[in-house]
């Protein structure tokens, strides 16, 4: 395939990538506003939350590959919903440790069943099992790929390189 070929065939997958995400995201939003009052930021942040002991704002940033003034703003809006709280970080006094309140917990799991019932409807189902394996394994190489080079265009550290070399192998 020539240049200008190869050129047009990723502009055109950069293009269905970027509209399916929007089309996705938009689904799950209007299940989740509709169900559980949250919103898929807030979800996000939830989930990572929930998936961290200890949970600081660096974690959810980390996870989510978002700012940390962004990942704390968004955590401040759930904080106010009465959905997680804030202490004080035993170890590191500059930051505080996140935690999901009982009725943040019961939320997280009516908005998790939303989500995923709109997951399934747009990728499991028109993929199918072995397509929708393959798609995570793809993302999580594109991902691993991106974030090698951003440290790699932060650090100039070529060791980076290696996480995207793990993942694809």
């Amino acid at each position: 395939m020539d240049s200008k070929n190869q050129s047009a065939g990723l502009d055109s997958v950069f293009s269905d990538l970027v509209r399916v995400q929007i089309e996705i995201w938009a689904a799950v939003d209007a299940r989740l506003r509709d169900e559980s009052d949250l919103t898929v930021a807030r979800w996000q942040v939830m989930r990572s939350i929930a998936a961290h002991d200890d949970c600081r704002v660096g974690d959810i940033a980390d996870d989510l590959g978002v700012t940390v003034g962004g990942a704390s703003k968004v955590v401040d809006r759930i904080e106010d919903a009465g959905h997680c709280t804030r202490r004080a970080n035993p170890v590191d006094r500059r930051s505080s440790i996140v935690a999901l309140t009982a009725s943040g917990g019961e939320a997280l799991g009516a908005a998790s069943a939303a989500a995923d019932a709109v997951l399934r409807d747009r990728l499991a189902g028109p993929l199918g099992a072995d397509r929708l394996t393959a798609l995570s394994h793809d993302l999580a190489t594109l991902r691993a790929s991106a974030t090698a080079s951003a440290s790699r265009s932060a650090s100039g550290d070529e060791a980076a390189s290696s996480a995207a070399a793990e993942v694809s192998a």
